[in-house]
């Protein structure tokens, strides 16, 4: 080849190089001041929401009896802190029951054992850890001992405990067991199932007797959280003691929220901006002066969460903390002419049974095709039909998790939840009828599963990033459909 050609080649080759690394440099640039703008206009518009008045809350008095039920160790301190101080004051019962230990902290077990890959006992010993912090903390907002429950089950499992483990134990990746390691578990040995936590909660409450019960928002971010939510909610209904009235929402895992961080006594705490008109009604319950100093003490119990975690603890010793009241319940809509055949015309006229904020953080504003706004249901003729509604384009991307739980429970052999997961080009799973949209799933199934019985709904979504992980992008609140 004369040397002049071969030089050529070379220039050429040379020019494609710095092309394709400016095209790579100016997408990593594009998609970061995305990220930067959407997470700017999240802190922006929470910031702004701080101007913001919302109705008083009750303090419960002589004669009631309070139940906070807490996914891991700190969540009853920081988030309900004061009104069970002051509920206590006031002449109420308090109860606390912690329904993990939050063994899965891999950051701090990690920090505390200067090893990269802590061993499962040194899990286990920071889940006592815990549990005395938050003996320590709840004694100074006077919560007598026997009144804290610890159920022990496993951190970050309990959602899948509800959608995927409710018979087949579950096998927490840190502690390494299929049972509580924990001997003064509510349940000793409890093994980590869905069917064995839902039966503790109903014992626990049969037991308390509750009139006022706190359980974490439906839209809280963390899975241990929205399990600990609906799992409550599903045996208050089961034991016919659901009052969306007397059950207060609270919520700590929501992006950058609370806004600002850090400790701020004079700055209300009030929801962030997607969810203050949502579908949720919310309310500041003002803490005393004396319970503010006691609630700061409580807080500081928990020396554990070191890892960038004080600063967070420390945004919720505000002059107030947060409830929301939000009905979990809702007649299944019916109608006669809808098709399974991705067009959404048929859908006319039928409300959403479940709201979704969209674009409400850096997962979703990355993937739009997983992320939520709209779940709808609806009984057609002998089908039971749901359509997911989400912001951008539907692709093989993204996966929908769609979870379908019965209240009326079945034999031991089986699972009380239908876990169905839907991917664009993937066959319809057995029994299920799926079509696609643009941004609408469609997909139905026969009724008869449910026929006459409660069924509670809720669907999560991941995305492939650059197609090779697979990531949680969004969970949507779950809702309970009356026949």
């Amino acid at each position: 080849m004369p040397l002049k050609m071969r030089n050529l080649r070379l220039s050429l080759s040379k020019k494609a190089k710095r092309r394709l690394l400016l095209v790579v440099v100016a997408w990593v640039l594009f998609v970061s001041v995305s990220l930067v703008i959407t997470a700017v206009s999240l802190r922006v518009r929470n910031l702004a929401e701080l101007k913001e008045v919302f109705a008083g809350w009750r303090t419960p008095g002589s004669g009631r009896t309070v139940l906070v039920v807490a996914p891991h160790c700190d969540d009853e301190t920081i988030a309900v802190g004061g009104l069970l101080r002051q509920a206590k004051e006031s002449g109420a019962q308090v109860w606390v029951v912690v329904v993990t230990n939050g063994d899965g902290f891999r950051a701090a077990v990690a920090w505390d054992t200067r090893s990269i890959k802590p061993k499962p006992e040194k899990y286990i010993e920071f889940g006592r850890l815990r549990q005395r912090e938050t003996l320590a903390a709840l004694s100074r907002l006077g919560v007598p001992r026997d009144h804290v429950i610890f159920l022990g089950y496993p951190d970050r499992g309990t959602e899948r405990m509800w959608t995927v483990n409710w018979s087949r134990q579950y096998r927490s990746p840190y502690t390494r067991d299929v049972r509580s390691p924990y001997p003064d578990s509510f349940t000793p040995n409890t093994p980590y199932t869905g069917r064995q936590m839902f039966s503790d909660l109903l014992r626990v409450i049969l037991k308390v007797k509750p009139t006022d019960v706190y359980i974490p928002h439906p839209n809280d971010q963390h899975p241990d959280h929205w399990a600990a939510s609906v799992f409550t909610v599903a045996a208050l209904e089961k034991l016919g003691m659901l009052d969306p009235d007397r059950v207060g929402l609270y919520l700590v895992h929501r992006g950058d929220w609370p806004v600002p961080q850090g400790l701020h006594p004079d700055i209300p705490l009030v929801p962030p901006a997607e969810l203050s008109d949502l579908d949720t009604d919310w309310h500041q319950f003002p803490v005393w002066e004396s319970t503010e100093l006691v609630k700061r003490q409580a807080v500081a119990q928990f020396k554990s969460q070191k890892v960038g975690v004080q600063r967070f603890l420390r945004s919720f010793l505000r002059k107030n903390e947060l409830f929301g009241i939000r009905n979990p319940r809702i007649n299944l809509p019916k109608s006669d002419n809808i098709r399974i055949d991705g067009k959404v015309d048929d859908w006319d006229g039928i409300a959403p049974v479940i709201l979704d904020p969209s674009d409400d953080g850096i997962p979703a504003h990355s993937s739009p095709g997983a992320d939520l706004t709209r779940i709808y249901a609806a009984e057609s003729g002998d089908k039971l039909c749901m359509r997911i509604s989400v912001r951008g384009k539907i692709t093989a991307d993204s996966l929908y998790e769609i979870a379908v739980h019965e209240l009326k429970p079945r034999d031991k052999e089986d699972d009380d939840t239908v876990a169905v997961v839907l991917q664009r080009g993937r066959s319809a799973p057995a029994g299920w009828q799926v079509a696609y949209g643009r941004r609408d799933i469609e997909i139905s199934c026969n009724l008869k599963r449910w026929q006459d019985s409660k069924i509670i709904i809720s669907v999560s979504t991941r995305s492939r990033l650059y197609g090779i992980t697979w990531r949680d992008i969004d969970r949507s609140a779950y809702k309970i459909l009356l026949p």
